[in-house]
This record gives C-alpha cells, structure tokens and sequence, in this order.
C-alpha cells in the first residue's frame, strides 16, 4: 500500500509536470518544455558571460554535464544555429533533453548519452539527492560524505576525440565543463583538441574546503597544470547579490576556500585573455576609462600612455621583444603591448586620464609628420597592431 509520502511525492510531480508545460522565458526568448521537473534557470550570469564570450570564439559549442539543458537553452536564447555537442550519462537527463530539443526545433543540437573520459568504459554514477535528475550526482567516488549517498547507477564513458569524430565536430569555440568533481578527466581527454583550436572554457569546480580533501586538491592542482602547459589562464567568475555576472577575476592559484559564490571561472587562452576581460569591463561602464574599474582586477597590470613613459621594465619583457622589426619601430609602444599580451599581462590605455594640451616638446615631436615607407602616424600604428596581430595572434 502506498504511503502518504510517496503519494505527496507522485503529486508533486504531477503538478510540477503541469507547471512545466507552460515553457520557460530565458532573455527574450521562449522555449517549451516536455512534461517534467519545472526548470530553475538559477544562473542568471551565464547568459552575461555567454553573451559577452560566444562573439570572441566563434565554432561549435561543447557541454559536458548537460543535466536538463539549462546551459542549451542560454545558448540558444542568443545564438539559434551554433553547433551544439552535450555529454551527459544520466539516462533520465538525456531522456529529458532529447524532447526539449524535439519540442523547440533545435538544428546542430546533438547529445551523447555518456560521461566524456579518456576512454570508452562503464562506471558508477553517484546521487546524492532523492531526484532522479540529481544536478549534483558525481562519477567521483567519495565525492561527497557517504552519509549523503542515496544510490548508484552504472553510466557509460566515451572518449572526447572518438565522440568528436563521431558527432562531425571540427573545431571547437566555447566549452562548458560542469561535472562535479570530473572536471579534469574531462579538461584532460580533450587536451589535444583545446591546445590546437584554443577554445575557452567556462568551468564549475566546486570548493575544496580543506587540504585534507585530496579528491578536491588533486582535481584543482590537475586544472592548473594543465593551464600550465597550455598557456591558459584561470579566472574567476565575479557574481553581484542577484547572481548576474559582476565581473572576471585573473588568479594565479585556485584558493582553497568553502565559499559557493566563488566556483565558477572561464579558463582561457592567454593570447585571448585581454580581450575577454575587456569585453566585462565594457559592460559594465560606457566610459573608456578602465584603469579605475574595480573589475580589472590581477596581479600583473601594465600601464602605457601613447607619447608617455609605460609603467614597465626589461624585466616584464621576453628577450624577442628587445628585436623590433623597421615596421613596428616608430610605433614601439605596440608592439610592446604585444609582448605583454604574449606573457598574458593585461595592458590598458587611461582614456580618460588628464594630460597637458601642450608641452615644451609639442612641435618637435618626429613622429608627429613623419612619413615611413608612405605610411604616416596613424598608419604605422594601424599596420604595427596588424603585424601583432598576424605574427602572435594578439591585439586582436
């Protein structure tokens, strides 16, 4: 005979599943939804973020940790046809989004009904959570306290460069990693395809609390070799009251630290890390002075003013900078900011910061009138950040 509980628990089902049926708004755009859990869009920054990195790498889109297509239906609120490849080994899940991408059309949208690994293998599945949709499921053993444990499924793994292949994927512009504690097998298998289409990567890596958590340290450290050996960098996603995205931190080590708002980062290449930073800080004020934003926020900062001296010494600079070719000469401070972008360090322009109209020096400045190779000023500063931008990929 069924008990009260479980009757309230089929109930609550029956009516969330109503619920549902009404569809979901995400920014503009309305989806609907299969019959089922009603879905919390509880991330409002991710659409800022996506919004801000989906123009700044172009190519197909790779979720691994699809849960019910929260992140699917971000994406497809502002980009519709960007090809889309999602991992996810709850059956229940993938059952769930193969109807919601029935139900909305979805072209170029694909799911693999696995766990993305090294390499194809059966393991077990961890929920932690009386929902057969557990958000916070683990294939990590351990992952959470036993006490927490509520069953276990057996899931399948594939390979990311088999399960590539198999889905056309050709290059890769934008990956989303949300695996609760997996988060460098994943980063790991795909590190022949990150290190040679530099996509950037936005991951969830949960807290680690103590050092005492070898599971959690062993993850984290894993994630900054790799960035090590790839020349990624690791910044931390900053997130205002209400949960809409506030700004993007560079760090140079994943803290220890037990603090939820705080386990979020995009990772990404060095040679891009200018510009993504840059497109937060321009959201967040139309004025073009950065240097006192409160979002710009990291250990190494250069300062250079056009016609002024830059805040820097040889120290910050690879001895390829000390080469400059004719090209770039007269406008060096070019390609000095290329050298920096190379070595990941940001450098900004104050805009708005006050200079004197005039000086001492104003009519004798040679670079002034000067013409070079039929270039004048403003033309050897344009053709100097072409060059950058062809030979190093920077200042893009």
């Amino acid at each position: 005979m069924m008990n009260v509980r479980s009757i309230r628990s089929g109930a609550r089902k029956v009516v969330d599943g109503l619920r549902s049926l009404r569809g979901v708004t995400v920014g503009k755009t309305r989806f609907a939804l299969p019959f089922g859990p009603v879905l919390d869009l509880q991330e409002p920054w991710m659409a800022d973020i996506l919004g801000r990195l989906l123009p700044l790498f172009p190519g197909p889109f790779i979720d691994v940790g699809v849960n019910l297509g929260q992140t699917l239906l971000q994406l497809r609120a502002q980009d519709y046809s960007r090809p889309y490849l999602g991992f996810e080994p709850n059956p229940e899940c993938v059952a769930y989004v193969a109807r919601l991408i029935v139900k909305n059309n979805f072209c170029q949208t694909e799911i693999i009904p696995a766990a993305c690994a090294s390499q194809f293998g059966i393991e077990k599945f961890h929920f932690y959570q009386d929902s057969v949709f557990d958000s916070s499921a683990s294939l990590v053993e351990g992952f959470r306290s036993k006490e927490q444990l509520t069953r276990t499924i057996f899931v399948v793994t594939a390979p990311a460069t088999a399960s590539l292949a198999a889905a056309n994927i050709k290059t890769v512009g934008v990956m989303k990693i949300d695996v609760e504690g997996f988060e460098a097998e994943v980063i790991e298998a795909f590190e022949d395809t990150i290190s040679d289409h530099r996509p950037v990567l936005i991951v969830k890596i949960l807290p680690v609390h103590t050092r005492d958590n070898l599971n959690r340290m062993s993850n984290v450290r894993r994630i900054e070799e790799f960035a090590e050996r790839n020349r990624y960098k690791v910044i931390r996603i900053l997130k205002s009251k209400n949960g809409k995205l506030e700004g993007l931190k560079l760090i140079e080590q994943i803290d220890v630290h037990s603090d939820m708002a705080l386990v979020d980062y995009v990772i990404c290449p060095v040679e891009r890390m200018s510009a993504v930073i840059l497109s937060t800080v321009y959201m967040k004020s139309k004025s073009h002075c950065i240097s006192s934003s409160p979002l710009l926020t990291q250990s190494a900062k250069a300062k250079f003013t056009p016609g002024q001296e830059g805040g820097v010494g040889p120290e910050f600079f690879e001895d390829v900078a000390f080469d400059c070719p004719d090209l770039v000469g007269l406008s060096d401070y070019i390609w000095l900011l290329a050298k920096l972008a190379r070595r990941g360090i940001l450098s900004y322009c104050p805009w708005c910061a006050a200079v004197p109209k005039s000086q001492e020096t104003s009519g004798q400045d040679a670079l002034l009138t000067t013409i070079f190779h039929g270039r004048d000023r403003k033309q050897l500063i344009r053709a100097s950040a072409a060059y950058c931008r062809d030979v190093f990929g920077v200042l893009q």
